[in-house]
């Protein structure tokens, strides 16, 4: 696959660290319409589909989403949390939990 490119549209996990993790992981969703942290929670292939089940981590709401190995149009991407919460990090260059991140700055 990643010799021959015939399926790079299929590249829509995206880290800053190739590995090989275990599942559940959280990303960040981006799509044409919209972002939001979800948790991969399986990914699957049937009938020339990727079935990937997704969790929304604000609302628990469980989905599927099937890629068409076939499409070239990108439904979505997912750039992997922890990468977005380790670059902020760096950014800040400040050592703050993940918690803190995420709460509004009332200054």
């Amino acid at each position: 696959m990643v010799n021959t490119n015939v399926y790079s549209h299929l590249r829509i996990i995206l880290s800053r660290k190739s590995e090989n993790g275990t599942l559940p992981q959280c990303y960040l969703m981006v799509t044409p319409n919209a972002f939001g942290v979800v948790e991969l929670l399986d990914i699957n292939y049937e009938d020339e589909n990727i079935i990937m089940h997704l969790q929304d981590v604000n609302t628990g709401i469980n989905s599927k989403e099937f890629l068409d190995i076939y499409e070239k149009r990108y439904k979505f991407l997912l750039l992997k949390w922890q990468d977005i919460l380790d670059m902020v990090l760096l950014d800040t260059g400040q050592k703050r939990s993940s918690a803190a991140l995420l709460e509004l700055d009332e200054k």
